[in-house]
């Protein structure tokens, strides 16, 4: 005979009963060396809507999915650490009884169901940012780039009720560099220079991603300090919660605007690598963009983020006054003709890897759309400032003094020339600049 209650056979047991059940659902168990935690089994969540909804409630209403960002992690290795708190005092719940798994990739994340969790059941999602190194760049770029991996991961959710995002501090960091400059509130860290962007500062490039989630009810940023509350400029977080509520009210702003303010910031940070951009993690980083820019035939080395940007938006993606770095391959592929050697039809890698770094020296220092006041900024990637004598000339471009390039030093030394050794190691790169090369010669008339 066919059980008329709703939850079937579920429902002849007492409530309490039910909820005791239920409780032993929860995800249980932490991520160890080479050894993932066991995934629950949720399958009964499929058997009906009353018993999805009693059993989600029960497990996620007063649960609190946490995530943390590191900037040191290897982003091949780490995305993220996540966490799973369950009832109001979270915060009093030891470490080693909390679930936690280590998740290496969004890919890895929507592998161990984090794409079909009942996310508007949670009572919270909360975001921890360490405060990054602001003397290496290269680490607040790191927490963006994990930021947007988020945003990614986010956006598979229904709807996400409250999102926190923590400001932490770190061991000597901090997100304000001085508390006492020039009897003001706090200076706040500017990592990168934010180049053609809104943003004021390391927060604001970590925040703004999550801003613009369409899915998202509310949002909070929990700064570690009220000194920290008090010193943050919050204009750009705010514009970007108002211009992304009026979108989803469709009370004045489209989501075309969303995506606009997504690209014109996503391209601003990839700028931002180019320009004063010193330390370890940030050698890294434009030793991958480099590497990364040729690596796929298809995309022409693109994240799926810049195909769409593509395809949706056309020019925005090669506008240099956007992102200097395309500008910089735009001018490599052309080649300047005084560089250009007459007859040749066959470059060595080793020749190649020359004229490519004369070339991109000569983009660096005097292309027209660079700022006067920017150019300067570039030669750290050559290592120029190193290789400074006393009796040298300098050279005045624009009225800026710069020191004298010596090629041969920069082909020793510098890191850009570090970065095209590795690209050029790859025989498809090699016959890539091999034909560009003679294509250039073909159509200059040498």
């Amino acid at each position: 005979m066919a059980c008329s209650t709703p939850l079937g056979k579920f429902g002849k047991l007492a409530p309490e009963l039910r909820f005791m059940i239920w409780e032993n659902l929860a995800p249980v168990g932490k991520d160890t060396a080479g050894e993932p935690a066991e995934k629950a089994d949720l399958s009964i969540l499929r058997a009906s809507k009353y018993l999805y909804h009693e059993i989600s409630d029960t497990i996620y209403s007063h649960a609190v999915l946490e995530f943390d960002v590191s900037p040191f992690d290897n982003p091949n290795e780490k995305l993220v650490s996540a966490f799973f708190k369950r009832g109001y005092h979270q915060e009093l719940i030891g470490d080693d009884e909390r679930p936690e798994w280590v998740l290496k990739s969004v890919e890895d994340a929507l592998e161990r169901g984090f794409g079909s969790l009942p996310w508007s059941k949670f009572e919270a999602v909360v975001v921890n940012f360490m405060a990054p190194d602001h003397e290496d760049g290269g680490q607040i770029f790191r927490e963006w780039q994990k930021a947007c991996d988020l945003v990614r991961l986010f956006r598979k959710a229904d709807v996400i009720n409250k999102l926190v995002i923590r400001l932490k501090k770190g061991k000597n960091l901090d997100w304000v560099r001085s508390w006492s400059y020039n009897g003001h509130r706090g200076l706040l860290t500017r990592s990168l220079q934010y180049y053609q962007s809104t943003c004021r500062s390391d927060y604001d490039a970590v925040v703004l991603p999550f801003c613009l989630l369409q899915n998202l009810r509310d949002l909070v940023v929990e700064p570690h300090s009220p000194e920290l509350r008090e010193a943050m400029d919050w204009t750009v977080i705010d514009h970007a919660l108002s211009t992304a509520r009026s979108a989803r009210d469709g009370a004045g702003a489209s989501r075309k605007d969303i995506k606009e303010m997504e690209i014109v910031h996503h391209m601003s940070m990839y700028g931002s690598v180019w320009e004063k951009l010193r330390g370890r993690m940030a050698m890294e980083i434009r030793d991958e963009l480099l590497l990364c820019y040729w690596d796929d035939d298809t995309s022409n080395g693109l994240s799926q983020f810049e195909m769409d940007i593509v395809a949706d938006g056309g020019g925005v993606l090669w506008d240099p006054v956007i992102d200097p770095f395309f500008g910089l391959l735009s001018k490599i592929t052309n080649f300047a003709s005084p560089l250009t050697p007459r007859r040749l039809t066959f470059i060595p890698p080793i020749v190649v890897q020359r004229r490519l770094l004369i070339v991109l020296t000569e983009a660096i220092l005097f292309v027209d759309w660079l700022p006067e006041l920017n150019k300067f900024d570039y030669l750290h990637l050559f290592g120029l400032p190193e290789y400074q004598e006393e009796g040298w000339n300098s050279i005045n471009f624009a009225g800026i003094n710069y020191p004298p390039i010596r090629v041969e030093s920069i082909l020793e030394k510098s890191e850009l020339l570090y970065c095209w050794q590795r690209l050029l190691s790859n025989p498809k790169h090699q016959l890539y600049f091999r034909d560009l090369w003679e294509n250039h010669v073909r159509n200059s008339g040498s």
